[in-house]
């Protein structure tokens, strides 16, 4: 791709249809997607009536599997997920929706229930919040005000975020999150016309944006910058800008 010596809108638009996957790779898949529950916060749009109460003996556990009904509204933690069943507590319960639960017994604070984490994850409306983590790969940037803008630095690090509620009623999952780790830059040497590439401590901000009709599918974009030695600086101010990168890719483990 040519680019002109100045900034152009037709190389800001070259920059901004960069891709860079952003691959989910943490060692608790689910929290880097949508899997694990441990530590989650959960909102009950609808009556979930399959909750039972958890007794670490499995036989009094068959022996009082009586069904308990979540009440629409009603806020619990999810604090173990153990794969097919979580472990939950109502930290909120809305007692005035109660009818919704029908004949079912409405649960109870300061109770322990289980329940097949289906239940939660795909078969009622349930929002969902809670901490994120994965490795972040962006092979491309778009460093803002530089006179070539596209730079094929990149950057691998890990990232925290945390999943929100917000648009969670149209399917969407959208996800702030912080990542800092190594990124290798190219600097330009103008007395002789080569590049070198050198470490740099590299810092990003951004959102991700999931979507229900494929949780293994994303979009997002990130803003960061930067940070090299003193002498790199001078050789090449365009490395000292900060860099914006728009990614649009598939999780390597489809979460």
């Amino acid at each position: 791709m040519f680019l002109s010596s100045q900034p152009s809108l037709r190389n800001h638009l070259a920059a901004i249809a960069c891709l860079a996957p952003l691959c989910a790779c943490a060692a608790d898949d689910a929290n880097a997607g949508s899997s694990q529950f441990d530590g989650d916060r959960l909102k009950l749009y609808v009556a979930v009536p399959h909750f039972t109460v958890h007794h670490p003996d499995a036989s009094k556990a068959k022996a009082a599997a009586t069904e308990f009904c979540g009440p629409p509204d009603s806020k619990l933690s999810a604090f173990k997920d153990g794969g097919d069943k979580i472990l939950v507590r109502f930290i909120e319960i809305e007692p005035d929706k109660n009818k919704a639960c029908g004949d079912t017994p409405p649960v109870q604070l300061g109770v322990q229930y289980e329940i097949a984490k289906s239940m939660l994850a795909t078969d009622y409306d349930v929002r969902r919040t809670g901490a994120t983590f994965g490795a972040l790969v962006i092979p491309f940037k778009f460093r803002i005000g530089a006179d070539n803008p596209v730079s094929s630095s990149s950057t691998i690090a890990p990232y925290v975020g945390w999943r929100t509620g917000l648009l969670s009623s149209y399917g969407i999952t959208l996800t702030p999150y912080f990542s800092a780790g190594l990124g290798l830059v190219p600097v330009s040497d103008p007395t002789t016309g080569t590049t070198d590439t050198r470490n740099a401590f590299s810092a990003a901000t951004g959102l991700v944006l999931r979507s229900s009709k494929s949780d293994a599918f994303q979009f997002g974009i990130a803003f960061g910058k930067d940070f090299l030695d003193k002498q790199s600086k001078l050789q090449d101010p365009s490395v000292n800008k900060p860099w914006i990168s728009v990614f649009i890719g598939l999780t390597s483990n489809g979460n």
